[in-house]
């Protein structure tokens, strides 16, 4: 190594420096037009090569990771573009990278550190790239001539490293505000996503969130069940695009199948390595596809879906940095729909906890009222039964001339009517399976409603009905059905003073332990139920109706509750109220079958 050979002077200089500023401003134009940072670099390699007119070759190395990368090569030979890696301090280039000034090798065959890559340059010049006492790599430019370059050319080279060192830092500054808005993209859908536990929300604010930061033209998330069966899809275009059709079948759609069952992320461009991908994920969407972000929604070690973004809109390629930036978003996503299933699991079973202590407090005032009502009717036994003995005394004791015995005839009815009605308060209050029979349901609903129908005429409340053809039969005491029926018609009745509609309909359903079950739902358009009082509407002696008793709705839940069913009741107030009595449907054993054929209206 040894000292630059000084500049020719007289008019060349002045020609060389008018060429070089001119040369400069160009590329200073260049460099604060193009965004580009390859295509910048390249630009300044290549006009190293017009200010140093005695080079063959320019060479710009960046500092990346303790390492020097060759990131823009220009040769006068485009055959050889082929430049070597560098270690710190190793090399010329890694040495003037360390040492932080500029080197120059007038013959490379009697320098030990340069580092032949077969271009068969003979002097070297590198100059360091510098930003406030911070390396970011070297340019460097070689002549297959000895001694070749002088300080004209070392000036035109610093001219040129200082364009290269506003580029790279313009490129950074990008590339943090590009990150900048990343982080802020991220931290405003994760808070957004924090303020809500409604899954269709947490969909509808992930899919934007994805669709806004990425860019792409198609955007979509979705959630599988166990078997990678999507159970929930979201879908956003942008652009002009038309929204492609969903795959119908996500085992036949490769790439998603693929992110499912893999957990990993795939990154998909146009190369010969991802054409096959592609291809089947633009059969499966019908539209083509050039370039596509997938990944998983991993939460808790589980894979709950997929996210994707395919084709950018500004029709570049996606990289590993979009990738990762999904990853990160797709993973406020997917914690967000676990904790959304997680409450919705915690809210089911609190409701579960508060319907079972509701049907529990219910049957200790039923028991109660049942006891008192029991107790009351036996302290009522015991006189009545002197007063009808004493009844049938004065009876065979009196004349039979007398008019007069008439009205003992009457008083002996009524009292014997009274002890019935004892005895049934008796009887009800302490039933047993005795007397329950294989009953049709639209026979009995039938019954009831011709014994209403008069009075369903008079408060002008028209009757649809509809019974699921072939309804299961169910065990059951039909008078006491019938009881519930009419007190529940009677309520919807009441509930329609100026008239309405009543709607009657069956079903019957089967649930998860293979228990089937019927309904019968009552739907009027009455005056409805306030909210504060559907808690209470089944309580014994609670009425929302001036002078009513508060008895038909709980006697009427106690005898569902009795034959295994239960009362369900929806309501709004000024639309009606939907009352739907739950019972279990009998089963088919044993000698049913000759059973059902005789069952009870």
């Amino acid at each position: 190594m040894r000292r630059l050979a000084p500049t020719p002077e007289g008019a060349s200089i002045q020609e060389s420096s008018t060429l070089q500023a001119e040369t400069l401003l160009q590329l200073t134009q260049h460099v604060l037009e193009v965004s580009d940072l390859q295509q910048v670099l390249d630009r300044i390699a290549q006009t190293a090569l017009q200010l140093v007119p005695t080079a063959q070759r320019a060479v710009i190395h960046t500092l990346v990771e303790g390492r020097l990368v060759p990131r823009a090569v220009a040769t006068v030979d485009e055959r050889s573009k082929q430049s070597a890696r560098m270690e710190l301090g190793r090399g010329i280039a890694g040495r003037v990278a360390t040492e932080r000034r500029p080197i120059y090798v007038p013959d490379t065959a009697r320098e030990p550190a340069f580092v032949d890559t077969g271009s068969g340059l003979r002097s070297l010049l590198v100059v360091p790239l510098m930003r406030k006492n911070r390396t970011l790599g070297t340019l460097s430019v070689g002549s297959k001539r000895l001694a070749a370059f002088s300080t004209q050319d070392e000036q035109s080279l610093n001219a040129l490293a200082t364009q290269a060192v506003i580029a790279l830092e313009m490129a950074h500054l990008d590339a943090q505000a590009s990150r900048a808005g990343e982080l802020a993209a991220l931290n405003e859908l994760a808070a957004a996503l924090s303020s809500t536990l409604d899954l269709e929300h947490i969909l509808t604010l992930g899919i934007e969130g994805i669709s806004h930061t990425l860019g792409g033209e198609f955007s979509l998330l979705l959630l599988t069940a166990g078997s990678n069966q999507a159970v929930d899809l979201r879908w956003v275009a942008q652009g002009s695009m038309p929204l492609p059709k969903p795959p119908a079948d996500l085992e036949q759609c490769a790439p998603i199948a693929q992110v499912l069952s893999s957990a990993k992320p795939l990154l998909l461009n146009n190369e010969p390595a991802d054409e096959p991908l592609l291809t089947q994920l633009s059969t499966s969407l019908s539209f083509p596809c050039y370039t596509a972000l997938l990944v998983p929604l991993i939460a808790r070690d589980r894979v709950l879906g997929a996210a994707a973004v395919i084709n950018k809109l500004d029709g570049d390629l996606f990289q590993e940095d979009d990738l990762s930036l999904l990853g990160s978003m797709a993973a406020s996503v997917a914690m967000a729909v676990e904790n959304a299933r997680l409450y919705a699991e915690v809210k089911g079973v609190a409701e579960e906890l508060r319907a079972s202590q509701a049907r529990l407090v219910q049957s200790v005032k039923l028991a109660a009222m049942g006891k008192l009502a029991a107790s009351i009717a036996h302290e009522i036994n015991n006189p009545l039964q002197a007063v009808q003995s004493c009844m049938y005394l004065v009876a065979e004791a009196a004349d039979p001339q007398d008019p007069n015995t008439r009205y003992l005839d009457i008083a002996r009815q009524e009292l014997d009517r009274i002890a019935r009605i004892v005895q049934r308060m008796l009887d009800f209050y302490r039933p047993g399976d005795e007397g329950r029979r294989p009953t049709a349901v639209g026979a009995l609903l039938d019954d009831v409603l011709t014994l209403m129908h008069k009075q369903l005429e008079q408060g002008h409340v028209q009757v649809q009905t509809d019974y699921e053809p072939d309804l299961p039969i169910v065990m059951a005491v039909a008078d006491h059905l019938k009881q519930v029926f009419l007190n529940i018609i009677l309520n919807a009745l009441e509930a329609m003073p100026q008239g309405g509609l009543l709607r009657i309909s069956t079903s019957a359903h089967q649930a998860e332990d293979g228990q089937r079950t019927v309904s019968i739902a009552f739907q009027d358009t009455g005056v409805g139920i306030p909210e504060e009082a559907l808690d209470q509407i089944f309580d014994p002696f609670y009425s929302t109706r001036p002078g009513g008793t508060g008895l038909g709705l709980a006697v009427s839940y106690d005898i569902v509750a009795r034959h295994g069913g239960r009362i369900e009741v929806e309501s709004q107030v000024g639309q009606g109220s939907t009352f739907t009595v739950i019972l279990p449907a009998k089963t088919n054993s044993g000698n049913d079958e000759g059973m059902w054929q005789d069952a009870l209206p």
